[in-house]
């Protein structure tokens, strides 16, 4: 998620909620992992896209969970 400003290292703060909008960073879930990337509505179907180019979209075939939505994050420098 780098192009986003959230880099290795970096604590994201998550807050667990019902609803979601298209352009929200989430955590979802697939096949039992978790993972955080941006909501993006395509084709009426929502997909996750990374904030890095060298990642591809993900297109989930089966139900989407989504854990919560990234409303912070902190940077430590040492």
């Amino acid at each position: 998620m780098i192009d986003a400003g959230i880099r290795p290292g970096d604590v994201v703060v998550v807050e667990k909620r019902t609803t979601v909008k298209n352009g929200d960073i989430v955590i979802a879930m697939l096949d039992n992992e978790f993972t955080l990337k941006r909501l993006q509505n395509e084709k009426g179907r929502f997909v996750l896209k990374p904030e890095n180019k060298a990642y591809p979209t993900i297109r989930p075939m089966g139900d989407l969970e989504i854990f919560g939505v990234v409303v912070g994050q902190f940077r430590k420098y040492r």
